[in-house]
């Protein structure tokens, strides 16, 4: 079963790490746009190793460029959600959300980290964006982390929750091989 299409995209291995064990997706990027590769019913099926998601690229008919696969720790942002006063884990909460919206355009899904875009959501993104050049993520005046604005103290962390539930539920509805993903 060769994929229609297939020369327009270069093909890598996606790896998140979730509940304390690795998961392993075909990624694939073109000019201006990323996804995860989804069948025609806009499944994403995940793999328990890079061999398993090789062997299906070969039954596709793509080749995996060789470049080693880096983690995205969805643990790191999950143990922020549950524990915001902790130190914010940017690059790990930046990661979470592309790879959700990476989702989606593969699913063909809505992820509410960019379809809905809005002056929280955005603010937080910006947040997570600045915190990884600076380390720093800005605290309110009661010390937790929130979106900066002076007229609300919206934590940024139940926003990041919002965000990362649509990601999940968008993993459920989907049928991804992620058991109890739940933000």
């Amino acid at each position: 079963m060769a994929i229609s299409g297939a020369e327009y995209w270069k093909y890598y291995i996606s790896w998140i790490r979730y509940q304390q064990r690795d998961w392993y997706f075909l990624w694939r990027t073109a000019e201006n746009e990323d996804a995860v590769w989804a069948n025609e019913a806009g499944q994403i099926p995940g793999f328990g190793s890079p061999a398993e998601l090789i062997a299906l690229a070969g039954n596709l008919g793509v080749e995996v460029q060789e470049e080693e696969p880096r983690c995205q720790n969805l643990d790191a942002a999950r143990n922020w959600i549950d524990a915001p006063h902790k130190k914010v884990p940017c690059h790990d909460c930046m990661h979470a959300w592309h790879f959700f919206d990476d989702l989606a355009n593969g699913a063909g899904a809505e992820f509410s980290g960019w379809m809905r875009r809005g002056p929280v959501r955005n603010r937080v993104f910006d947040k997570l964006y600045d915190c990884i050049g600076s380390g720093r993520f800005q605290l309110s005046a009661n010390g937790k982390p929130n979106i900066g604005n002076a007229k609300s103290e919206i934590p940024s962390a139940v926003c990041c929750s919002k965000v990362f539930g649509s990601g999940i539920n968008m993993c459920t509805t989907r049928r991804i091989s992620l058991p109890n993903l739940l933000f």
